[in-house]
């Protein structure tokens, strides 16, 4: 039996509420952990006077200055709870998925935005996701789209 490791979304936003960041670090995605770090140090950077600190560990100061890194903060833990759901869906369904159409001439997958393969440009029927060729035709050679005549 393979061993699977599953994430739990508690436990990174468990991470997550002790140091910004640690949370998506847990769930694998480091650019989102890093950008999340140092996404907090600048809104200290920035947005907080050198004094409060060192005023709110003296038991004086005004703990609004704080706001801008809390807003980052809480952001960051919903964001990680959101991730860790996703993946959790993933993991928990690993068979399904996306759906993909491919071309029945040629067989590579098909763009929901085209009405024709990309790879063989064979005209296709944009409701049922199939081609249909003119009768009396070789095929392929007058093929319909939404039953008007190829131009």
């Amino acid at each position: 039996m393979e061993w699977q490791w599953h994430r739990r979304p508690w436990l990174a936003v468990l991470l997550g509420v002790f140091v910004t960041g640690l949370g998506h670090v847990y769930l694998r995605r480091w650019g989102r952990g890093l950008t999340w770090f140092l996404l907090t140090i600048a809104a200290t950077a920035l947005f907080l006077p050198d004094a409060t600190p060192a005023e709110l560990l003296a038991g004086g100061g005004d703990p609004v200055q704080l706001a801008p890194a809390l807003v980052v903060g809480i952001a960051s833990l919903v964001d990680v709870y959101l991730q860790a759901h996703k993946i959790a869906e993933q993991e928990a369904s690993p068979d399904k998925e996306l759906e993909t159409t491919n071309c029945p001439e040629c067989g590579k997958e098909l763009d929901d935005d085209l009405g024709f393969c990309s790879w063989c440009t064979t005209e296709l029927n944009p409701d049922a996701r199939e081609w249909t060729t003119l009768p009396d035709s070789p095929a392929g050679a007058g093929l319909l789209r939404t039953g008007a005549e190829r131009l």
